[in-house]
C-alpha cells in the first residue's frame, strides 16, 4: 500500500463507463506540472474510474515512452488491489489483471515510479465475463 491510500479523497477522476459489466476503453493523458500529488513522494498522478460487475476478469495497462510508468488499482470499497512497477525485466511499463472482487467502480492511478517526471502516457482497460 505504498501510495494508494493516501490520494483516494485527493484526486478527482474521469470515468470510463462500461456496458454490464464489460470495459474497453484506453485514456490517454500526459504527467505534467500541476497535476495531483501521490504524497508519499510528490510524484504526479491522473486517475479516472470504470464500472465492471463481480466476477469479471480486468486487465489494466500502462504505457509510456518517456517515463517509467506506475500503476496502482483500487476497488468499490477503496482497498488497495494492485499495483505494478515493470510489467517485465528490462520492459517500464505497467500492468495489472485482477478479477474484481465486487460489482461497483474501480478506481485506476497512473503515476511514474519517480517523482518529477512529467510525459505522455496511454492506459488501456479491458474487463470481460471471466470464464
Amino acid at each position: 500500500m505504498r501510495r494508494i491510500t493516501t490520494i483516494l479523497g485527493a484526486l478527482a477522476a474521469l470515468t470510463l463507463v462500461g456496458c454490464g459489466g464489460d470495459v474497453d476503453e484506453t485514456f490517454t493523458g500526459s504527467l505534467e506540472s500541476g497535476d495531483d500529488l501521490v504524497p508519499q513522494d510528490n510524484s504526479f498522478v491522473d486517475t479516472y474510474t470504470f464500472d465492471t460487475k463481480e466476477g469479471y476478469s480486468c486487465t489494466i495497462d500502462m504505457t509510456s515512452t518517456e517515463f517509467d510508468t506506475y500503476l496502482m488499482l483500487q476497488g468499490p470499497d477503496g482497498g488497495d488491489l494492485g499495483q505494478n512497477d515493470d510489467v517485465a525485466a528490462g520492459n517500464t511499463n505497467s500492468q495489472l489483471t485482477v478479477v474484481a472482487p465486487s460489482s461497483g467502480t474501480y478506481t485506476v492511478s497512473a503515476n511514474s515510479k519517480t517523482s518529477g517526471l512529467t510525459g505522455a502516457y496511454s492506459v488501456h482497460v479491458v474487463c470481460a465475463k471471466a470464464g
